[in-house]
């Protein structure tokens, strides 16, 4: 089964300044990491976004994202496990069907109940 890669992109340091996405400076890919030192990673989740300075966690962060079909990577972005070392150890560890499934638990912690569903 092919998965398809979580997007992602490493972004060049700059003063930060208000442009269209598609004027943003990118370098590399999530496959093919910038070589500047100084660079940021980008994560997008479902209600957030999250900027960090690239490191050897960005890149584990990547790394179990691209495991993940891109809705249930960005549940995992925005309910905040994804930045704890703790989590991606354990992230790491898992077979992909074992983490597709842990995502798709945090995507229904995080989905209010359905109100007109019959009793």
């Amino acid at each position: 089964m092919n998965i398809p890669k979580f997007s992602s992109a490493y972004l060049s340091s700059s003063p930060l300044s208000i442009r269209p996405p598609s004027s943003l400076p990118i370098s590399g890919s999530p496959n093919q990491p910038a070589v500047n030192s100084s660079s940021f990673a980008s994560f997008q989740g479902h209600c957030t976004g999250l900027i960090m300075n690239r490191s050897e966690i960005t890149d584990r962060m990547q790394t179990v994202l691209d495991r993940l079909d891109e809705a249930s990577g960005s549940y995992l972005i925005s309910s905040e496990l994804l930045q704890d070392e703790e989590f991606l150890t354990f992230a790491e560890g898992l077979n992909d069907t074992d983490l597709e499934n842990f995502a798709q638990t945090v995507k229904g912690l995080r989905t209010p109940p359905d109100h007109h569903s019959s009793i």
